[in-house]
């Protein structure tokens, strides 16, 4: 099964935080071994990029972003008209940037490794963390 990224599953994981949830850990270490596919929609990488900039988070942008690419078992997705569609569908009170990663999930029948309450409460797709 394809798992959907937000940003802070990224982040804590490149940062080796004790605040990523244990079954998103899981799930991203089986995918730096191979066992499962990780989407991360570009909006993501958008966020991870001003975090780094910003200084919140202690990991070099263009440095994560290699090992991202580098990965066979992650998948960069582009935010495209299809999903765009998908998004404009969706009735919960998201965020734009949720309302993204939403949409992805939902375009790949994915479950997103998210923490954030609104997400996981807008009953729009399964969340792990």
């Amino acid at each position: 099964m394809p798992y959907v990224a937000d940003t802070h599953a990224l982040v804590w994981f490149f940062t080796d935080s004790s605040r990523l949830g244990p079954s998103a850990l899981q799930i991203m270490r089986q995918a730096d071994a191979g066992q499962e596919v990780i989407i991360i929609p570009t909006i993501v990488l958008g966020e991870l990029m001003s975090i780094c900039k910003s200084g919140k988070a202690s990991l070099d942008f263009l440095t994560t972003l290699e090992k991202l690419e580098a990965g066979d078992n992650y998948q960069i997705v582009p935010l495209d008209i299809a999903t765009l569609k998908i998004a404009d569908a969706i009735k919960a009170e998201l965020e734009m940037h949720d309302r993204f990663i939403v949409a992805t999930a939902q375009r790949f029948n994915a479950l997103v490794l998210t923490k954030d309450r609104v997400i996981t409460r807008s009953g729009t797709v399964k969340t792990i963390w």
